[in-house]
């Protein structure tokens, strides 16, 4: 079974998804993006599972309480910046 953690750790909405690469459910996850850098490149990211950017499977939409500006998953724990 792999993990179903996922994070959008850049601030637009439409940017990269990581999925966790790492079978069973894991704290840190591990994902790569690959050809963000250059082409070519492969950047291993880990991430917490506090991170409030994570969540499980689909993306659970935008934070409604700054009017659809929040790229953060519903019900996150952070504050909203500008």
């Amino acid at each position: 079974m792999s993990c179903p953690a996922r994070i959008k750790p850049f601030r637009r909405i439409n940017e990269v998804e990581i999925k966790c690469e790492l079978t069973g459910w894991h704290d840190p996850h591990s994902g790569t993006i690959r050809d963000y850098a250059y082409k070519g490149s492969a950047t291993v990211i880990t991430w917490f599972d506090s991170d409030r950017r994570t969540y499980d499977n689909e993306w659970p939409g935008d934070c409604n309480g700054n009017e659809g500006q929040c790229v953060l998953p519903l019900g996150h724990l952070g504050r909203h910046n500008p």
